[in-house]
């Protein structure tokens, strides 16, 4: 009896202590429950609406500093976005004679998150797959909002998990791009000075917008995008026991000077391009394409792709267009082996080739380099002459036989020819029209 007795005690002790629990459980939740005035739900809605309110609230829009790629190879770029109720009126800074409206929603996804669910080639183009890039260039056009204020939105891409920005604009676009590409065309090549108690020395790859710093035996790595003011860091820079994140660029001094507050102090200076170098925007114009030694020519147009640093070669043809591409660190342009159409179900290729063997090449190192002779013309040469040396282009079509080797067949359709040809011998020089 006693030991029955001790486990009904036992079994009472625990009903109380379940009843407690639950007491406190109970306590906890109802706390809880009058802790918000309104339901998740409801809290959620608030914050929709808030948000599209802030969007709305901007006089000229929004600058959107946006990373693609979650290696950040691209380094950043800054688009400019007005709101209304429905549609979003997108211009990239790289484009600024290209504006392209199309509808956003802000949803919500276990969190706010902004879209912009109609295709809009700007606001897409880092997310749009082609049939080289299945994944396209890993960029988002879905972003979860972080944090807001009536001036700055902090968000980050839901793909790539990149942070990134929206800060209202305080003036037109047209003057906020025009002074962006200023910066980006005149900027320099590295920079030195001192950070706090350290020493710095930073060399700029403008390809991919990275800043490599070199102090005593560290090397730090920092990507960044440009902007009206000078550039941006995409995450602060801290060195000499100094934090430095945004930097105004003068182009006459040469001189990055940081904007942050209690880091003004930092004046760094850099080291400009050498006399002669051609920005990008200088490439752009009307040139006569001169070949076969001199003795054939043709009038054509370089055309600015700025949004990936190329251009296009207009008039050869009306069926193909070819990209060059161009390197913001020499000023040079490079004309690589590309596939430009579709033709009988064959894919059509210029291919760069050498004259004095014949050879025929595709590859991104077998290509021309276009290099500025300072008196208005460019001149070719082979960018890797030890291993291709290459002086010659031709037009053929690809495919792969039964037996599966790579056959090529000459273009031979009119629309596709150039003087009647479809190869053009010694390539000579690109001169531009005055």
């Amino acid at each position: 009896m006693d030991k029955i007795t001790t486990v009904m005690h036992g079994a009472t002790w625990g009903l109380a202590l379940l009843v407690a629990v639950s007491v406190l459980f109970t306590s906890c939740s109802k706390e809880q429950e009058d802790f918000f005035d309104e339901s998740a739900s409801a809290r959620m809605a608030n914050t929709i609406s808030k948000a599209k309110s802030i969007l709305r609230n901007s006089e000229y829009g929004w600058e959107f500093e946006y990373y693609p790629d979650r290696d950040l190879s691209y380094g950043g770029l800054v688009y400019i976005v007005k709101f209304d109720s429905l549609d979003a009126t997108v211009t990239c800074t790289l484009v600024p004679d290209s504006t392209v409206t199309s509808y956003y929603k802000i949803t919500n996804d276990n969190g706010p998150v902004l879209t912009f669910d109609t295709y809009n080639p700007l606001m897409h183009y880092f997310a749009t797959p082609s049939s080289s890039e299945y994944e396209a260039k890993d960029g988002d056009f879905e972003f979860v909002i972080d944090q807001m204020t009536d001036d700055e939105i902090v968000l980050y891409g839901k793909r790539t998990r990149n942070t990134m920005y929206l800060r209202k604009l305080k003036y037109s676009p047209e003057e906020y791009a025009a002074k962006t590409i200023a910066n980006m065309d005149n900027f320099i090549l590295s920079v030195h000075g001192r950070m706090g108690t350290a020493e710095l020395n930073g060399t700029f790859n403008l390809n991919n917008k990275s800043l490599e710093i070199i102090n005593g035996s560290d090397t730090t790595t920092c990507y960044f995008a440009f902007n009206d003011m000078g550039i941006r860091l995409y995450e602060p820079l801290e060195l000499g026991g100094m934090k430095a994140q945004s930097f105004a660029f003068n182009a006459e001094a040469n001189t990055l000077t940081c904007l942050d507050a209690g880091s003004e102090s930092i004046v760094l200076q850099g080291v400009p391009h050498g006399d002669g170098f051609l920005s990008y925007s200088q490439c752009a114009g009307d040139y006569k394409l001169s070949y076969n030694k001199g003795k054939m020519d043709v009038m054509v147009s370089l055309v600015p792709h700025r949004i990936d640093g190329t251009y296009l070669l207009r008039g050869l043809s009306s069926e193909y267009e070819l990209v060059l591409n161009y390197d913001f660190n020499t000023g040079e342009l490079f004309l690589a082996p590309q596939m430009i159409g579709i033709l009988d179900n064959k894919a059509v290729y210029f291919l760069t080739m050498d004259m004095a063997t014949e050879d025929i090449w595709i590859g991104g190192e077998c290509a021309l380099k276009l290099v500025w002779n300072n008196d208005d013309a460019f001149t070719f040469t082979a960018a890797n002459p030890d291993k291709y040396p290459c002086d010659s282009g031709i037009l053929m079509k690809l495919y792969y036989s039964e037996d599966g080797q790579l056959t090529g067949d000459d273009v031979t359709e009119t629309d596709w020819l150039t003087n009647q040809k479809s190869y053009f011998l010694y390539f000579t020089s690109l001169t531009k029209n005055k």
